[in-house]
């Protein structure tokens, strides 16, 4: 399974009213009919668009990792 965080936010939520179904990777995989190959082959997508002045994300740090894993 996820990290424990995760998944006790996800219990939680179902407590409280919630309806989110926990799925295994392979299960999840299974509902979009991909397998990890395909997958994998998919291009990425561009995640410029969250470095422009009007992005959703305004803390520094999670912008900072973005910039690093972008040129890498």
């Amino acid at each position: 399974m996820c990290d424990d965080l995760r998944y006790n936010y996800v219990v939680d939520a179902n407590q409280n009213g919630s309806n989110i179904e926990i799925v295994e990777f392979k299960e999840f995989l299974k509902i979009f009919e991909l397998n990890e190959e395909e997958l994998d082959a998919m291009p990425l997508p561009s995640f410029d668009f969250l470095l422009s002045s009007d992005a959703i994300i305004k803390k520094k740090k999670p912008k900072g990792y973005l910039i690093i894993k972008m040129k890498q």
